[in-house]
C-alpha cells in the first residue's frame, strides 16, 4: 500500500493529513484544541498553527506514522492515526469532530481503523493507548474485542490481533449495513 494515499471506502474517505489543504488544516487544529478533545489526549496543551503544519510536513517523510480526517458523506466527521507502525503492528488513535461528540461515528470510525489496519496495512496487532478517564473510548474498544495489555499510571493499554479482530468483526457488520 503506498501509505501516503488517500483510501476510499464507500462513503468513507480517509484523507491523509499530508494531503490537506490550509483550510483543512485549521479546521483539524482547530477540533484538536478544543477543549472537550485536548482534556482526553495525552499531550494537554494548545498547538500553535505552526507547530501543526510542522507536524504534517514531517509526516511527509515518515514511514512510522500515518494520519487521516475522515468524511462520511462528504462531512468531516473525525480524524484516525497509526502510529508507531511496524512490520507486524501499529498503534492508533482517534478524536471526533467536536460537534459529533456522542455520536455513533466512533463506532464506524472504530471498525474501518480495524478494517484497514489488518487488511490494508497487513499488521497483525493493533494497540491503542487510552487515557483511564475515558471511560466511553474504552468500553467501546471492548466491545471491538480488544483486550487490556497493561495500565501505566492514567492510561490503559490494549490490543486485538487480526485472528481476533476476524473472529468479532461479524459482529458488527450488521451495523456498518446502516451506515
Amino acid at each position: 500500500m503506498e501509505l501516503h494515499k488517500n483510501i476510499t471506502i464507500g462513503k468513507l474517505k480517509f484523507k491523509n493529513f499530508i494531503n490537506l489543504n490550509l483550510e483543512e488544516n485549521i479546521e483539524v487544529l482547530g477540533w484538536r484544541n478544543d477543549d472537550r478533545i485536548k482534556n482526553m489526549m495525552f499531550t494537554k496543551d494548545i498547538i500553535s498553527l505552526s507547530s501543526h503544519l510542522n507536524f504534517i510536513d514531517a509526516l511527509k517523510s515518515s514511514s512510522t506514522k500515518l494520519y487521516y480526517i475522515v468524511e462520511y458523506a462528504d462531512a468531516k466527521i473525525g480524524v484516525v492515526d497509526y502510529y508507531d507502525i511496524e512490520v507486524d503492528s501499529a498503534y492508533w488513535g482517534f478524536y471526533l469532530n467536536p460537534n459529533l461528540l456522542n455520536s455513533s461515528f466512533g463506532v464506524l470510525l472504530e471498525y474501518y481503523v480495524l478494517e484497514i489496519a489488518f487488511g490494508l496495512l497487513k499488521i497483525e496487532t493493533l494497540y491503542c493507548e487510552t487515557l483511564k478517564k475515558n471511560e466511553r473510548v474504552l468500553k467501546m474498544h471492548t466491545e471491538f474485542g480488544f483486550i487490556v495489555d497493561k495500565q501505566i499510571d492514567d492510561s490503559i493499554h490494549t490490543r486485538i490481533s487480526k485472528v481476533d479482530w476476524e473472529k468479532k468483526r461479524v459482529d458488527f457488520e450488521p451495523l456498518m449495513r446502516m451506515f
